[in-house]
């Protein structure tokens, strides 16, 4: 009785049977239907190709865009920067040649500098020749008291 058990197991059911039937019966719309999916699973794939193409150019146009204002900014930014490093130049020479003129200013006002602008400093000052002696209270008396100059 076990074959007649694996014959019954291995027929078909009603409802495989009905299926079998819908399909045989249906067969054109169905494979019209699979035919009509696979295009427009073609046709998907062919536009997502086009705007991977599209973006791709687009992103290449949106990245030379980019690139040219930023290189515009970055000029100004270059001439700026020129410009503040001419008066930051300007700056430390006027500076310098205040504390060559007056050496006691220097001894007081290095410590309180930045390293960087001491040094700087110093550079320019060991390129100067020595400044001249400080004028005594009696050249400055002289001056007022109005002494005939040598002649």
């Amino acid at each position: 009785m076990d074959w007649l058990d694996t014959v019954i197991k291995k027929l078909p059911t009603l409802k495989g049977v009905t299926a079998f039937f819908y399909v045989a019966t249906h067969w054109s719309t169905i494979s019209h239907d699979f035919e009509e999916y696979r295009r427009q699973i073609k046709d998907r794939e062919d536009w997502l190709k086009t705007q991977g193409d599209t973006l791709k150019k687009l992103h290449r146009l949106e990245m030379a865009k980019l690139t040219k204002e930023f290189e515009g900014a970055l000029k100004g930014w270059r001439d700026i920067a020129i410009e503040l490093g001419e008066k930051y130049t300007d700056a430390v020479v006027r500076l310098t040649m205040a504390y060559y003129s007056n050496p006691l200013q220097w001894q007081l006002d290095r410590e309180q500098l930045s390293p960087q602008l001491h040094q700087t400093i110093e550079a320019m000052l060991a390129t100067l020749p020595p400044a001249p002696p400080p004028q005594t209270f009696n050249d400055i008396v002289n001056i007022f008291v109005g002494q005939p100059h040598e002649k």
